[in-house]
């Protein structure tokens, strides 16, 4: 058994535009204080390593709580933002409401351009299991859609549940889990 950290990143610059894998985009202030509240949440957890992806908002969150927890913090192409080419870089009120709906509806099936959700959750479960099951508790700093997909793979849900879950700026979820399965323990909202 080990336990999973799984951390969305802090609010960051530009919260009306798709940021996707573009560059950039650091925490604002709001999203400095989410990654300071998720490194106390985890103050005084048994955290032997800390995962990140390798994008500006992502490492900056990770940033506060390695320093917390007095950890290296190792980076990782699988925790990054899912890839979606058709939507980066746009406003949301540039994106075709027939595309957003089926965004809500049906996001398993939504083609991008990039990769469809189930090879989001396919990734991050890999990376995040192997490293929770060989390494001990870890935190994995990540976007909303690759924690939501990983999320609902690793407690057996349909991907068309996206939506509906919930994973806040700089929230925190935990999960145990196992070689035979996961069950979630815990949501921290800042």
């Amino acid at each position: 058994m080990a336990l999973l950290y799984l951390v969305r990143h802090g609010t960051s610059v530009e919260q009306d535009m798709v940021r996707g894998r573009l560059p950039g985009f650091p925490l604002n202030e709001k999203g400095k204080r989410e990654a300071a509240l998720a490194a106390d949440f985890l103050a005084d957890r048994d955290i032997t390593a800390v995962y990140s992806s390798p994008l500006q908002r992502a490492y900056e969150t990770a940033q506060y709580i390695a320093r917390e927890k007095k950890l290296n913090i190792k980076m990782s192409e699988q925790l990054s933002e899912w890839y979606t080419p058709a939507w980066q870089g746009k406003h949301w009120n540039e994106i075709s409401k027939l595309q957003l709906i089926h965004y809500v509806l049906r996001p398993a099936t939504l083609n991008l351009g990039g990769e469809m959700l189930g090879e989001v959750a396919e990734r991050t479960v890999n990376f995040c299991k192997s490293a929770a099951l060989k390494t001990g508790n870890v935190v994995c700093v990540s976007h909303e859609g690759p924690i939501l997909a990983c999320k609902l793979k690793l407690l057996g849900k349909s991907l068309n549940w996206l939506r509906f879950e919930s994973c806040k700026t700089g929230s925190v979820t935990v999960i145990d889990v196992t070689e035979e399965g996961a069950r979630q323990l815990e949501y921290f909202e800042p």
